[in-house]
């Protein structure tokens, strides 16, 4: 359900005032993967501005703006039970909850019965004010501004309501040999309120120096207040190595006090004719840390929120006696880093455009960035600390021997900033703006990206790994999980010529036909090779692990394409030797399946100048994927998987079972405007 409104007016003849209200509603249900929970979600965003224009003189004017912008986000909610099974109490691992998830090596994880999905409800609002102020003085075009917003960011999470069992292998699950069991203690959980404040300034300053010639010069500062909670439900560790956990603030220290960002950049024209432009540009812009870094991590904190976990004593435990395995004092907790350092981004790019005959254009253009002290979340850093030698990492033999440095502690959610990313990108296009009837653009773009870390405890990449090592960055660096190396993209639109029939009634049919089309390909996006369970012994229930890769030339590129059925060279890879080495393949080894696709469309318009001149009745045809191409999507979690935990392998490792985009659709409509 969406509705909008605007409304302007005119205030005097130097002063102008418009608004905007904004409410879009929405909500979906469907059943869960399996079919046996009806699973929804609900999202409501409102938005309210109004700003205040003022003309001083005809080289000063000033801008005042106010806003408002709400989202609420609640997922995922279990509305029934579609499977009666999903409902029952005694098949629970939670005394009085459902069924919860189980996860074993190789298979699509079981999402649960009711309530098992892990319900969350995120009410985010912002109050904003800005005000700018332009004014020209000779051959200098200056502005100057600033901003304040208000962040109030309400969140509750469920977590792992009714628990989660994981098996390192079917034969575990068979034997009833879990390797971990996470779950929440019913009855614990409280909403947190996070607060936080946001100034800037600027001041720029475009400078004609010539005419053929402008500089733009400026800078900015922006700073954020450390979050609070406004009942004070913040909890931290302070140290990695005691288990003491800070209440209250403040959470850590403000690494944003000194956040001056120059900028600087170029137009120029060197022919005079303004055919060719050459512009550049390099600026510093701040990243802040705003409430979004901290939400989940701290709503499943203790001891607002107290969830337990193990991965001892747990041999026939399964489904009833699990939760008795739990230990009262290996709650979860978190760690924020106590004194990070500014987290920035240094962009810098070089663009040439050139307009040449028959109103086609051409440009090219270098983007470069560098990403310094981003943030790096991980879901558990309390794990057993391996041993650097000269075959790599090494843990405690046997397996699980080793000891966590804070015993009495569960799992440990964590987040520094620690992350460093590269960017570079070369990006050409060519286009014909309309003329005779014809519009056509082509790009293409080569692209690398390169970090240490793209997405972890709060996942935004269906190919990322949910959990990365710590304790060595290096080991981290590959591929982003969103680098995408090449794109093309190709479309046209043809307004098809009538010919002779450009009157008269013969006019009726033939005219108005007009053909449109958009071709695109791209590489895939990355993912990674693990082992399941954890045969490193970290003793945590978020465990990680690599296999080995072989030094072949075959290995280089370990994938099959076009083969959904065997996509990952799974004899690329071997189990690491001894058992408890961290292996040598690393993270986004290999690429998952690019992307082929072909829209088309086909429009007739009528116009019916009996109604009125303007008055246009067209009939559409749209088709989608155009040539029923399958995009096979990145091999999920599951398929990833090469060995189980004992190192032995998965059969079904490396198969594709979904696509990224749908079969042909093809659409009819009509479209009337006036």
């Amino acid at each position: 359900n969406f509705f909008t409104t605007r409304l302007d007016h005119r205030l005097s003849d130097t002063d102008l005032i418009h608004g905007t209200f904004l409410i879009d509603n929405g909500h979906t249900n469907g059943p869960d993967i399996f079919g046996d929970v009806l699973i929804g979600t609900l999202t409501q965003r409102k938005t309210a501005n109004i700003e205040e224009s003022h003309i001083f003189s005809p080289t000063v004017i000033n801008f005042a703006r106010v806003g408002v912008n709400r989202v609420v986000a609640e997922a995922v909610k279990s509305l029934g039970a579609i499977n009666p099974a999903a409902a029952d109490l005694t098949l629970g691992f939670v005394p009085g909850r459902a069924v919860g998830q189980i996860n074993i090596a190789g298979l699509t994880i079981f999402p649960g019965g009711i309530g098992s999905a892990g319900e969350y409800h995120w009410h985010y609002t912002s109050y904003q004010a800005y005000d700018d102020l332009s004014f020209i003085r000779g051959a200098h075009a200056l502005k100057v501004g600033g901003a304040f917003e208000r962040i109030q960011s309400n969140a509750f999470g469920a977590g792992a309501a009714n628990g989660t069992a994981a098996f390192g292998s079917m034969a575990a699950f068979l034997t009833n040999t879990p390797i971990s069991f996470v779950a929440n203690v019913p009855g614990t959980g409280n909403p947190l309120g996070l607060r936080q404040s946001i100034f800037g300034a600027y001041v720029q300053d475009d400078w004609r120096l010539q005419r053929t010639l402008t500089l733009n010069l400026g800078v900015r500062y922006e700073m954020a207040s450390v979050p609070t909670e406004q009942h004070g439900r913040l909890a931290t560790l302070t140290s990695l190595s005691s288990p003491v956990i800070k209440l209250g603030s403040p959470y850590f220290d403000n690494p944003t006090k000194k956040n001056f960002s120059p900028r600087a950049g170029f137009a120029w024209d060197p022919s005079g004719n303004g055919k060719t432009a050459i512009r550049g540009g390099l600026g510093l812009y701040d990243s802040l840390p705003l409430t979004y870094q901290f939400a989940l991590l701290s709503v499943l904190s203790a001891p607002y929120l107290q969830q337990g976990s193990t991965t001892t004593g747990l041999a026939g435990a399964f489904p009833n006696n699990l939760y008795g395995s739990l230990s009262a004092s290996a709650l979860r907790t978190a760690f924020v880093e106590q004194h990070p350092k500014r987290n920035y981004v240094v962009e810098w790019n070089l663009n040439v455009q050139h307009q040449f005959a028959g109103n086609v254009s051409a440009e090219v253009v270098y983007a470069a960035a560098h990403g310094v002290h981003s943030p790096f979340l991980s879901s558990d850093i309390n794990i057993v600390q391996p041993v650097a030698t000269a075959q790599g990492y090494l843990w405690p033999t046997p397996r699980g021997s080793g000891i966590k440095p804070l015993p009495t502690v569960g799992n440990v959610s964590a987040v520094f900033w620690q992350v460093s990313s590269t960017y570079q990108a070369l990006r050409s296009r060519v286009s014909k703006r309309m003329s005779r009837g014809l519009l056509a653009q082509a790009s293409y773009t080569w692209a690398k990206t390169l970090d240490t870390g793209s997405g972890s405890f709060q996942t935004a990449y269906v190919n990322s790994v949910s959990t990365l090592p710590v304790f060595d960055s290096h080991i981290r660096k590959a591929p982003a999980d969103f680098d995408v190396r090449h794109t093309l993209s190709v479309s046209e639109t043809w307004e098809v010529p009538a010919g002779r029939f450009t009157h008269g009634r013969g006019s009726w049919l033939a005219a108005g036909w007009q053909l449109g089309a958009i071709a695109q390909a791209a590489s895939g996006l990355p993912f990674t090779a693990v082992i399941a369970g954890d045969p490193l012994g970290l003793n945590s229930s978020i465990p990680f692990a690599f296999p080995d890769r072989l030094n072949l030339p075959e290995c280089n590129h370990p994938v099959n394409p076009g083969n959904p059925g065997n996509y990952i060279r799974v004899n690329c890879f071997v189990a690491p030797t001894p058992g408890t080495r961290l292996g040598n393949a690393g993270r986004n080894v290999a690429v998952g399946p690019g992307l082929l696709n072909f829209d088309a469309s086909l429009f007739k318009n009528f116009k019916v100048e009996r109604i009125s001149e303007k008055f246009n009745a067209q009939f559409r045809t749209e088709i989608f994927n155009a040539l029923n191409h399958a995009n096979f999507a990145p091999p999920t979690a599951a398929q990833t998987q090469i060995f189980t935990q004992t190192l032995q392998p998965i059969s079904s490792a490396g198969t594709i079972t979904s696509t990224s985009t749908t079969s042909r659709q093809i659409q009819f409509a009509l479209k009337l405007s006036w």
